[in-house]
């Protein structure tokens, strides 16, 4: 017999446990096969990517703890099913039980499922550490307080939001909405703004990712560290959850088992929330192709929202045929529109703000146009600036491409970007990159490009802290193809030392910067967190110039060439009239299309280079007709 005092019925234990034993079968498999089997097929594979924590592979842990989390939710749901039906609910309140001793059961059933799958597999890999290294006691108690306190704060707020939710669907799609709400809420209002708005392109992903637990947990085991104080603050969100689940249900009403959810505040609630998400993606969606029509855009999520609205009410209640409430709309509408002003309020002071002058340390810009060495993402372009004068005319000329037009890629104009990054004193950075007209693009080029801000630039340039980046000298074989030469720690050092050196021996005049060689240096970076994850990965391309004497000598002393011609391209060579602009035969199809152009023998041009002939400022003009045409002047 149950005693009265006993803080848990053994029946309702037994009704539970069926509800969810087919879900803890699975779990027990996959939990098998992803974690104590994971050693035999890390031995089959040859690999020993281990964990320094916990039990188990590195490979699988992700997918495992993955696993849980939907095991927890699933269970949660199917659990709490006396929530969802007047019959069920009638039958379990009509035995005598009080409230708190059902919702014990309800913890008790789920964490005695929970623990039995944790025992059976770690005493299983704990059996499996007599073959193989790595597994011992320490590491699956990890294992197992991870695995519980995941458990913990997904069912917690299932159950939670099951005493809240009285349909399977909407239980269903609260949970999963509220558990990633931060990253999907943070994405469509900053992707709103780089849809609608002029240079707004940057997310603020770490932070959406350190307030989205789920994200933030999975970040850590795929990266193998974890932080102390977070899980700490994990578990005491847990414990909150679950002191609320039982102040909810305490005060939850019978009577309202049929009605969509149990508290109408939380029904507005939840329902304003999935109305906002809804009508933010919808009007994104479809506004993206009407960017600069604002009067369509409106209308158009005027309409996601009428679309939102219906679903939302065909979910709630429970029919295709709906009875359209005009009060609940009308007022669901304002709210909604209230949060969308706000949405756009907001990226349009982001649009306008433009730093203080004397509140920015440095700054990096987008420097070089078409015509020059390092043009886009590169090591001049991606250069932080401190000199005073640098930063003033980057914020002017940032002030009048504020006012130009947005570039729109079904247009005949070319567009351009342009990347623009200040770094404030107290050290955030503000991130800009606008698409614009070409017009616009040269423009800000000519305003930042001066003589001037160039020795300012060149001045900052530190190539010291790419030396951990993997670095190699590229060569093209042919049109679509190229290898490279990887450099190792003493060559990499040597070969910043010339680099730097030699940018900051250039006069940068257009003459110059004509001399591309078929040979470059690329930089492959990533930049990574104390944790291990990386943030930003890319690499860098610096073309080799034919006047590059001293990083053409570097080529030859690591042998990579055996003479300086070997860097020139491939292609026939042709000496142009000394009146000829090169910038006017770059864009031409043939040479044969230059009046006056005179073939000459490629070995007698090799033999000219390998003289040191060649010079940025000599009179004689000579091109080698290859797709990207290398302009070279002689004495």
């Amino acid at each position: 017999m149950q005693l009265k005092t006993s803080l848990w019925n053994k029946a309702l234990f037994r009704n539970l446990s069926r509800n969810i034993m087919f879900l803890t079968v699975i779990n027990i498999i996959c939990t098998f096969i992803l974690v104590p089997f994971s050693y035999f097929m890390m031995d089959v594979e040859g690999t020993n990517n281990i964990s320094k924590y916990i039990i188990g592979s590195l490979n699988t842990a992700g997918l495992y703890f993955f696993g849980t989390m939907i095991y927890a939710g699933l269970s949660g749901i199917f659990i709490t099913y006396f929530f969802k039906g007047q019959g069920a609910s009638d039958f379990i309140h009509s035995l005598p039980i009080k409230r708190y001793c059902i919702l014990n059961t309800v913890y008790l059933t789920y964490f005695t499922h929970v623990l039995l799958n944790l025992l059976i597999n770690g005493v299983i890999t704990l059996i499996f550490g007599i073959r193989f290294n790595g597994i011992n006691i320490e590491k699956a108690l990890i294992w197992v307080l991870l695995s519980l306190l995941i458990h913990l704060f997904i069912f917690s707020l299932t159950v939670l939001l099951g005493l809240l939710i009285n349909n399977y669907l909407s239980h269903t799609v609260g949970t999963i909405a509220l558990l990633i709400s931060p990253v999907i809420m943070g994405t469509l209002i900053y992707t709103t703004h780089m849809v609608l708005f002029k240079g707004l392109s940057e997310y603020p992903t770490v932070l959406l990712n350190d307030i989205t637990i789920p994200v933030k947990f999975m970040e850590f085991v795929i990266a193998d560290r974890y932080h102390f104080v977070y899980l700490v603050v994990v578990f005491v969100i847990s414990i909150v959850m679950i002191a609320l689940s039982y102040y909810a249900y305490m005060r939850r009403k019978n009577e309202r088992i049929n009605e969509p959810y149990a508290n109408q505040f939380i029904y507005l609630i939840i329902y304003f929330i999935m109305l906002f998400i809804a009508t933010m993606l919808g009007g994104l969606i479809f506004s993206s192709l009407f960017s600069e029509m604002k009067i369509i855009s409106l209308i158009i999520y005027a309409i996601a929202f009428t679309v939102a609205f219906i679903l939302m009410e065909m979910i709630s209640q429970k029919s295709a045929r709906i009875t359209f409430d005009k009060r609940l709309y009308i007022t669901s509408f304002a709210i909604v529109a209230a949060a969308l002003m706000l949405v756009f309020i907001s990226g349009y002071m982001r649009e306008q703000f433009i730093p203080d002058k004397k509140e920015i340390s440095s700054v990096a810009t987008t420097f070089e146009d078409d015509n020059q060495m390092y043009m886009n993402q590169s090591l001049l372009n991606d250069t932080k600036v401190s000199n005073q004068a640098f930063i003033d005319s980057v914020v002017d000329a940032h002030k009048q491409l504020k006012n130009a037009k947005k570039g729109v890629y079904n247009n005949d104009v070319a567009i351009r970007t342009i990347h623009i990054q200040y770094i404030m004193n107290n050290g955030r950075v503000v991130d800009r990159n606008y698409e614009v007209f070409e017009k616009d693009y040269d423009n800000y080029i000519k305003r930042v490009n001066t003589e001037d801000n160039m020795k300012a630039l060149v001045t900052a340039l530190d190539l010291s802290k790419h030396k951990k980046d993997q670095i190699s000298i590229t060569h093209e074989v042919n049109n679509d193809s190229f290898t490279g030469d990887s450099m190792n720690n003493k060559q990499k050092e040597k070969l910043i030392k010339v680099l730097e050196t030699s940018i900051k021996e250039r006069s940068f005049n257009s003459n110059l910067e004509a001399g591309k060689t078929k040979y470059s240096i690329t930089f492959d970076y990533e930049h990574m967190k104390s944790n291990g994850m990386v943030t930003e990965s890319g690499s860098y391309d610096v073309p080799i110039s034919i006047y590059d004497t001293k990083l053409i000598q570097f080529l030859i002393d690591e042998e990579i060439i055996s003479e300086p011609s070997d860097v020139l391209k491939d292609g026939n060579v042709y000496e142009l009239p000394r009146k000829t602009s090169f910038e006017h035969v770059r864009n031409i199809e043939t040479i044969n299309e230059v009046k006056g152009a005179k073939k000459i023998d490629r070995k007698e041009f090799k033999r000219m280079v390998n003289a040191q002939q060649i010079d940025s400022k000599g009179q004689r003009i000579f091109v080698i007709d290859s797709p990207e045409k290398s302009f070279i002047f002689i004495k």
